[in-house]
């Protein structure tokens, strides 16, 4: 979508706009009890859902764009992309969002690997993604690492347009199976 949208700014929104959607939803299938359902408790700001976690790694990619059109050194293209990593991972890490500075890291992780490759003319995904799959691996628990198997088949991506399916579907989908899940959860074991 960051390199797809015709509008930043809208996606963002959009992303944005989910949070707040998706968020009572996330909290009753999955860190509110019933009896605070029963109790009309429907939120709890302990933790954020996923949409958060894209927002903030899509906020981090807007910067790293911006970062990399205007910086030339490489020493300190690095230490700003070290920058950029840590400074995005902890504010996932402090709103407590899903998956956490992990989450962030894999999405920052994607938009690196799509702008360099650290060998020039040699397919480096694999090697890279090791290097990424071990910082994940130091930073969370195993679950977040299998959204790296996906790198195999992003690398076969060849940027034309599948089967056309209503971008809205997703965003729906996300807050409307939540929902069903705690209703199945409130319903068959109150």
């Amino acid at each position: 979508g960051f390199y797809h949208t015709r509008s930043r700014t809208r996606y963002l929104l959009r992303l944005a706009a989910f949070c707040v959607i998706s968020d009572i939803p996330f909290d009753l299938a999955v860190f509110v009890s019933n009896a605070k359902v029963r109790s009309g408790q429907f939120y709890t700001f302990a933790h954020q859902n996923v949409f958060f976690t894209l927002t903030i790694g899509f906020l981090g990619m807007m910067f790293l764009e911006k970062m990399h059109s205007r910086i030339r050194s490489k020493i300190i293209a690095v230490i700003g992309l070290i920058a950029v990593y840590i400074a995005f991972g902890a504010a996932a890490e402090l709103l407590n969002t899903d998956y956490g500075a992990a989450g962030v890291t894999a999405i920052l992780a994607a938009w690196t690997l799509k702008k360099y490759s650290l060998v020039k003319g040699k397919d480096m995904a694999v090697p890279q993604m090791l290097v990424i799959v071990a910082i994940l691996t130091i930073m969370s628990s195993t679950s977040e690492i299998c959204a790296i198997a996906d790198a195999a088949f992003a690398r076969r991506y060849n940027g034309s347009r599948g089967k056309t399916i209503s971008k809205w579907f997703f965003y729906i989908f996300y807050p409307a199976h939540l929902f069903i899940l705690f209703l199945i959860r409130y319903t068959i074991f109150p």
